[in-house]
């Protein structure tokens, strides 16, 4: 059986008329009739019963309705996404967090123009917005892809690539320097100022859950940009969440401590229904690969390696 004959038959199925079928296929009614009797032959049963000139399905014939429609909408959603391919005219737009830069992704900028490289067909429109902005045009379908740091969240109908795993950091300046060696726990903020990448219930969210079922009061403020939170932390204006990650650079002023319990996913977000996303899943299956390498590069050079549940 082809897609062709898959084709005849549903239509037939939908009419139960084969005049009717022959004219939306713009066949003539004997080569719809040959085209379904090679199937049923092929198939080892018959498709349709005709009583007293009343066409219906039978039990097969129902099974392959059901089931064939969505193998025809997956085969034209896929050839129009190579032509699509072959006219150049995939586009993918892709958001990333400004938190994520200079030091959670440095290399982000290179792999994209290796993507660019390897994939000539599919033109990227690259986007850097605060972390919660990129969760929310995924959501709504503004963009195909973005790329976040944020505690794992799973979301029905969204789908993540992840990138990086680390734990739970928290940074803060010389008037905290009495936490250095501890792990903390989340009452230790109880009633501090804090900052972070993005906001308690949608970057945070099982911290910000913790705190409800606890009882835990902070005093909390969105920060995106990197520079201005640790300028805020090191001058003793506030604690920041942060990634545990020992290749990180040193800060004047800015020290940290292990949190318990949470941990931190950098990943690449994108809707399972999105029309754009097989073109999503070929840049999201290439960054992950080139994670890998990079991961595997870090552990046979002796940087710390990155952190894995």
């Amino acid at each position: 059986m082809d897609i062709m004959q898959l084709r005849y038959f549903l239509t037939t199925a939908e009419t139960l008329n084969y005049t009717k079928a022959a004219e939306k296929l713009f066949l003539s009614r004997q080569a719809l009739r040959q085209a379904l009797s090679a199937m049923e032959k092929e198939l080892g049963l018959p498709l349709f019963v005709n009583h007293r000139n009343k066409l219906s399905l039978t039990a097969a014939g129902e099974y392959l309705k059901l089931t064939g429609k969505g193998t025809v909408e997956s085969f034209d959603k896929m050839m129009a996404g190579v032509q699509r391919f072959a006219k150049k005219e995939a586009v993918l737009k892709t958001a990333f967090s400004v938190s994520l830069f200079p030091f959670m992704l440095p290399e982000m900028d290179g792999l994209l123009k290796r993507f660019a490289k390897r994939y000539p067909a599919i033109r990227l429109e690259v986007s850097y917005i605060e972390n919660d902005a990129v969760l929310e045009a995924v959501e709504k379908g503004e963009v195909d892809c973005g790329g976040v740091v944020r505690m794992p969240n799973p979301q029905p109908g969204i789908a993540t690539e992840i990138l990086k795993r680390y734990r739970m950091s928290v940074s803060y300046g010389e008037k905290y320097r009495k936490w250095e060696g501890r792990v903390l726990k989340a009452e230790d903020l109880q009633g501090l100022s804090c900052i972070g990448m993005g906001s308690l219930e949608r970057t945070l969210h099982p911290f910000y859950e913790t705190c409800l079922e606890k009882g835990i009061a902070i005093h909390y403020e969105v920060v995106p940009r990197t520079i201005d939170a640790f300028y805020r932390i090191s001058h003793n204006e506030a604690i920041g969440f942060d990634i545990a990650e020992e290749d990180l650079p040193e800060l004047n002023g800015v020290y940290g401590s292990l949190m318990e319990g949470f941990f931190w996913e950098i990943g690449l977000l994108y809707r399972e229904t999105s029309p754009r996303s097989q073109e999503t899943q070929i840049f999201c299956r290439f960054m992950a690969e080139a994670y890998k390498h990079i991961k595997a590069e870090q552990q046979q050079s002796g940087h710390s390696p990155l952190f894995s549940r």
